[in-house]
């Protein structure tokens, strides 16, 4: 865990650096403030709900691109990466600084080009992520995946250790056993799919991890409808997603919840169940 603070450190002063040029770049380069071939779309979703696939999907068009490697442009400023921090809305972030640098990202091309982001963490602040960009077409689109699904690629992904240090430090010392962890990691999904619903009611388009497997050319119709330029899309392309090789959008939930224990699932339920009509809201209920 110290080399991962380590690392993120070393990346931080890096950036800042960057981010110092940039800002004294942006004083004589008006791109850097606002440009008439850009355009963005921003993905609303938590951690492994299909923010990934979505992403990925959509950067299959010609005429669209991510300011990362990873699709996530808050990697490129500290003050919304930093582990332990970036889920606090109350954050401080500098919000000019942030479009420059994502900005300073974008090649110049002879055609309009959409910037997809899909931070997860930007959850907690995606409306001021839109109003920073808003002098440039902006559209927002939220993804809900179910919560038994979601909780059981955390599980695997993100050890006690890490979702302390990296989401929630106020854990510490209290996800000793099984139990507190699968139930924290529910009462987690609850607090932030709330945020998520909130989200919902200003998004262009929301759709479902379900929904979208089901019917990604539904889903590419839909996001040419808000952008045209995207209709080269390809909804059968093959789609490389975290650690499993590159394949047609598939639903993988059943998988994913078959690895938790009858006992993982109760304590799943006993962390969503204040959040209940936040789940029901979503279009998913509680299960045991």
């Amino acid at each position: 865990m110290i080399s991962r603070v380590l690392k993120w450190h070393a990346q931080a002063a890096l950036l800042n650096i960057y981010g110092t040029g940039i800002r004294a770049r942006a004083l004589f380069d008006p791109s850097l403030r606002s440009r008439e071939d850009v355009s963005w779309l921003l993905v609303a979703t938590l951690p492994n709900s299909g923010s990934t696939a979505v992403s990925k999907l959509l950067q299959g068009s010609k005429r669209s691109l991510a300011v990362t490697p990873s699709g996530e442009g808050q990697w490129l400023l500290p003050a919304m990466s930093a582990p332990g921090k970036r889920w606090e809305p109350s954050r401080p972030v500098d919000y000019e600084q942030m479009r420059r640098v994502w900005l300073s990202r974008v090649p110049k091309g002879d055609a309009p080009v959409v910037v997809i982001d899909k931070s997860p963490s930007n959850l907690v602040r995606l409306a001021e992520v839109a109003h920073a960009l808003s002098s440039m077409p902006v559209k927002l689109i939220s993804v809900t995946r179910d919560p038994y699904a979601t909780v059981a690629s955390w599980a695997k992904r993100y050890p006690p250790a890490r979702v302390i240090r990296d989401w929630r430090p106020s854990l510490k010392g209290q996800l000793g056993t099984d139990d507190a962890f699968f139930e924290a990691l529910g009462n987690i999904w609850g607090e932030w799919a709330a945020m998520l619903l909130k989200l919902r009611e200003r998004a262009d388009y929301s759709t479902s991890y379900e929904t979208l497997v089901a019917a990604p050319a539904d889903f590419v119709t839909a996001i040419t409808g808000l952008y045209p330029e995207l209709s080269d899309i390809d909804p059968s392309a093959n789609v490389s997603v975290k650690d499993y090789e590159a394949q047609p959008l598939r639903n993988m939930n059943d998988e994913q919840i078959a690895s938790l224990t009858p006992e993982q699932l109760g304590a799943v339920t006993k962390g969503l169940a204040p959040h209940e009509g936040i789940v029901r809201a979503l279009e998913y209920e509680l299960r045991g």
